[in-house]
């Protein structure tokens, strides 16, 4: 069926020959807040183009009936990751035989073509609804009504369309999928039940220990299956800003749990003194990750050890530290001349700390930091760029 506002986002009447064969469905699941859902769509082919229109119509049973309210469409929350795309058109809840209706329709912004890539036969991530409540969640769908011209609004169905010469991609003979799908070519109402999603794998155990100038990191998981992808090895020098350094295949051996080692050679390099960051993000094959907590190696002595990020700074400058116990923590800013002009203190606690301090009022220019605690001192050079 094709959509009033399709047209006006089409870059070309003609679909390219090369993606003449992709169809897209959707389906609805579960997600790890036990108040969201996520829309996802699964390509025949793996696509990468900009997202030009979706239509997204989610129901639940009307809440009224039984004596409560049906969530307003201001009270959920709506998000996605889909590059240059925004919801363009919301509506209140229509109630239709029972069910209270959420109708939305995601579009790009027209000023460029900025692609994001669907892969083929698995779950991509579309969107992304925060609800009120969890209480009717058995009971969702997401629904398509093209045996009805598309509902009291004729847009409660669902479409997904690339642009790029791609046009409509909406599978129109199987548009959901997913356990208990109703497809029917659109002779009647389509739906799929809210599905139990794939969640990433658990994390049993994350230790790093320091062995001369390397770092052994050692991990173990359990729940892998074939939907689990990858392992990045993450590091930071202040314990906030970190970046991937490695990467490990999933084993996806069909053990119950898995073992997994990485050792970051040559510390030394990385900084002369004080503490390198480490986590372990594990990633599935359709999006969906989760993080270890953050463990460190301490080079040099043992004492005091702070970082600041970023640097040079805006406006927020983020202190951090380690500290071996709890203990209290003076922060102070000094000018060039030597001069103290911010001084705070505070309770730090043992293990890493992290404080915010506003250098958005401070002339543009390069300053000391100065970290005191008890009779040790530690200082570093920052510098205040233009907020």
């Amino acid at each position: 069926m094709k959509k009033f506002l399709s047209s006006i986002f089409l870059l070309t009447v003609f679909v390219s020959i090369t993606y003449a064969q992709i169809t897209v469905s959707g389906s609805l699941r579960k997600t790890s807040n036990p108040l969201a859902v996520e829309v996802v769509a699964k390509p025949s082919v793996t696509t990468s183009a900009q997202v030009g229109n979706v239509n997204i119509a989610i129901s639940i049973p009307d809440q009224t009936l039984i004596g409560g309210t049906n969530p307003t469409d201001a009270s959920i929350t709506k998000a996605t990751t889909i590059a240059n795309v925004k919801f363009f058109l919301t509506t209140s809840p229509y109630i239709i035989s029972g069910r209270a209706y959420y109708n939305y329709i995601m579009l790009p912004d027209l000023s460029a073509d900025i692609p994001t890539t669907f892969t083929a036969n698995i779950d991509n991530p579309v969107a992304t609804f925060t609800f009120p409540s969890n209480t009717y969640f058995p009971f969702m769908q997401l629904n398509d009504l093209s045996n009805v011209n598309g509902g009291p609004n004729f847009q409660m169905t669902w479409y997904f369309q690339f642009n790029q010469g791609i046009g409509d991609v909406t599978d129109y003979a199987m548009p959901f999928y997913g356990a208990g799908a109703v497809n029917n070519a659109g002779t009647a109402e389509q739906f799929v039940s809210l599905q139990n999603a794939v969640l990433p794998v658990k994390f049993l155990g994350f230790t790093v220990t320091k062995n001369n100038n390397s770092a052994i990191l050692n991990w173990s998981v359990e729940s892998e299956d074939a939907n689990t992808d990858k392992y990045e090895i993450l590091r930071s020098s202040n314990g906030v800003d970190f970046q991937k350094v490695a990467t490990l295949a999933a084993k996806n051996n069909g053990s119950s749990t898995n073992n997994y080692s990485f050792t970051q050679d040559n510390l030394s390099t990385i900084r002369n003194s004080g503490i390198i960051y480490f986590r372990i993000k594990q990633i599935d094959k359709d999006g969906k990750s989760v993080v270890t907590e953050i463990k460190n190696v301490r080079l040099g002595s043992k004492g005091l050890a702070i970082g600041v990020y970023p640097n040079p700074i805006k406006q927020i400058a983020n202190v951090n530290f380690e500290l071996e116990k709890d203990t209290d923590v003076i922060l102070s800013i000094l000018d060039a001349s030597g001069k103290q002009i911010m001084i705070s203190q505070l309770q730090g606690f043992k293990g890493v700390n992290i404080k915010p301090l506003d250098m958005a009022k401070l002339a543009s220019g390069s300053y000391l930091l100065k970290v005191q605690v008890g009779t040790e001192i530690k200082t570093m050079p920052i510098v205040k760029g233009s907020n």
